[in-house]
């Protein structure tokens, strides 16, 4: 079977480097490539609450706002299937994109905007899919580069959505032929400020005591997770979860996968996680991999060597 990735695409840097990125994904995996441009349908609603707004009420803006996002996707590589959808919520009409194609992947693109290093994704707003029923890539502007991805980064903990997050990573390295690291965040004890400590030999040992036991936790696990022959490291920063995890991402990693829980009333698969902090501030493509979607990244070998053959 072969895989279809769903990329949200409108004329900005960010949505490029998102396809940009999602093309060379889809080179090695054998999947195909779908562009989708929601335009704002701006046909007049009805509504039992009086006259219409006249300026929503020109039956012209949306034809006009149609013909716009169909130039913009006709420059689109051939490879690229590409799809125009009017709306009014590019996140409803992704997802239902995503569901209706059964996506096996959906990228955006994002800006790093403002002082604190948050992140828009493209048009898409903060909470980017309720629900997905896949992977989401968040591709950071300027990361179109990227595409060839020869060091995987796994957000490890332990938990089920870090599991699930390992056994993507593990599928895309093996077709990409790319590295694994586990990256394990320990959370230090908080230290008072108002109380003054003085380390002892005794304080620096239990720490490394501490740092040790990590470790060989970790590598057993990755040793039980890890199936297939990967070339396998890990890095355990001690500090906050999410700070920690980015800063790991600075040295080499090409591409971080993370699990999400999707937990909350609107089940978002960003808002409120560590999740969100890593798509918020990891300088390189993250994969995000909810809790219930399916995992098909990749084509099977059959459809593999029936696309390298056409």
């Amino acid at each position: 079977m072969t895989p279809t990735y769903i990329t949200g695409y409108e004329s900005t840097d960010a949505a490029r480097a998102a396809l940009a990125f999602t093309r060379g994904l889809a080179r090695a995996t054998g999947a195909n490539v779908v562009a989708a441009y929601v335009y704002p349908d701006l046909r007049p609603v009805p509504s039992g609450h009086g006259p219409v707004d006249l300026v929503a009420y020109n039956p012209d803006l949306t034809a006009v706002a149609q013909r716009e996002a169909e130039a913009v996707v006709a420059g689109l590589p051939a490879d690229v299937e590409a799809f125009t959808i009017a709306g009014s919520s590019v996140p409803h009409e992704l997802d239902a994109l995503a569901r209706n194609e059964n996506a096996a992947l959906l990228a955006v693109g994002a800006t790093h905007r403002g002082a604190v290093g948050r992140v828009l994704p493209g048009s898409i707003g903060e909470r980017v899919v309720h629900g997905a029923p896949c992977p989401v890539l968040v591709v950071p502007e300027g990361q179109g580069e990227r595409a060839v991805v020869r060091t995987i980064g796994v957000a490890y903990d332990g938990r089920e959505q870090s599991r699930r997050a390992l056994r993507a990573a593990e599928t895309l390295a093996d077709r990409l032929g790319a590295s694994l690291v586990l990256i394990h965040a320990g959370d230090p004890a908080p230290i008072d400020p108002h109380v003054a400590r003085t380390p002892d030999d005794a304080e620096a040992k239990a720490e490394h005591a501490r740092t040790q036991a990590m470790r060989t936790t970790l590598e057993r696990t990755a040793a039980r997770q890890v199936q297939r022959d990967f070339d396998v490291s890990i890095r355990i920063p001690l500090a906050a979860p999410g700070p920690a995890i980015v800063d790991a991402c600075s040295d080499g990693i090409d591409l971080l996968v993370a699990g999400s829980r999707a937990y909350g009333p609107l089940r978002s698969v960003l808002v409120g996680s560590v999740s969100r902090y890593l798509v918020d501030h990891a300088p390189c493509p993250v994969l995000v991999v909810p809790r219930r979607a399916a995992l098909r990244l990749v084509a099977d070998e059959e459809a593999s060597a029936g696309a390298a053959a056409s």
